[in-house]
């Protein structure tokens, strides 16, 4: 899985040679906003490995911050799959633990 999250984090921050498109990041969002993986992810973010976090970390915080005109579409889908309450859900879960 962190193999997969290190690809994933090329592609929206791009590499040394190369700068990132912005093609390929409006793609790969909309392909993370479609499988959910983002709802996934939080929900099991206590199974993820260190690494693996990190780079769903910066990859999450690159989506969080991308704007289209005015709109933060991922701001929007977070919003509506009421992220917030996953993240509070599992931090209490995680306490009483």
């Amino acid at each position: 899985m962190s193999s997969q999250w290190s690809r994933i984090a090329k592609i929206r921050t791009g590499t040394d040679q190369h700068e990132p498109q912005s093609e390929l990041v409006a793609q790969l969002s909309q392909e993370l906003y479609k499988s959910e993986i983002i709802d996934i992810i939080l929900k099991n973010l206590s199974r993820i490995d260190f690494e693996g976090k990190k780079d769903f970390t910066q990859i999450f915080n690159t989506l969080a911050r991308r704007q289209i005109g005015s709109r933060q579409p991922t701001v929007e889908f977070l919003y509506k799959k009421n992220i917030l309450d996953i993240l509070v859900e599992d931090t209490m879960t995680q306490t009483l633990l």
